[in-house]
């Protein structure tokens, strides 16, 4: 999963969420762990973005403009990779206090 689109992300991102918000709204916690522990795995997996596409350059010939289009990469640095950690490791420690009373 190093090279995905950003549309592929997001849906990774939130399936994660949404266990998280299942497991709050039915108050267990080993469902919010579970998300906390499904979002440090998409943080560690994703390496490049790919944003779409945008032009690299153009040529014109009459009245016809020729584009050629390479993908607009998004570098997932480390600094974004820990701040994802960070979000699933505080997920996961909230984790024990979500339970049944």
């Amino acid at each position: 999963m190093t090279d995905i689109p950003i549309e592929l992300f997001a849906i990774f991102v939130a399936i994660p969420i949404a266990i998280i918000g299942i497991g709050l709204f039915i108050r267990l916690g080993a469902l919010v762990a579970v998300g906390g522990m499904l979002l440090i795995v998409v943080g560690l997996l994703t390496d490049v973005l790919i944003m779409g596409k945008i032009p690299e350059s153009s040529t014109s010939s009459g009245s016809t403009t020729t584009y050629v289009m390479v993908d607009n990469l998004f570098i997932f640095t480390e600094w974004h990779k820990i701040v994802m950690l960070l979000m699933g490791v505080f997920i996961m420690l909230i984790s024990p206090a979500v339970r049944r009373d």
